[in-house]
């Protein structure tokens, strides 16, 4: 029993190290991106659906492009137009 706790404690490790490399690297991948939320409103974008979900959204060019920090998922570009602030 107590090397089986033993190995969950460091599997779950193990993920929060991978989750925050992996946050690192969105930052130093698209500087001058921010943390931030986003959620469809109308029509369809692949990759994003009507809740909220927790990115980093850094510019490239004249769009936007969106990654889930939380969960490897597909990535998202859109143009700036396209975003309303609340």
């Amino acid at each position: 029993m107590g090397n089986v706790v033993l190995v969950l404690v460091v599997l779950a490790g193990f993920v929060g190290l991978l989750m925050g490399v992996r946050h690192l690297y969105l930052r130093f991948d698209r500087p001058h991106g921010f943390d931030c939320s986003l959620r469809l409103v109308h029509g369809e974008v692949p990759g994003l659906g009507r809740k909220f979900r927790a990115g980093y959204a850094g510019p490239e060019f004249d769009r936007l492009y969106w990654r889930r920090i939380a969960r490897p998922g597909a990535k998202v570009r859109f143009s700036l137009d396209c975003v309303d602030l609340d």
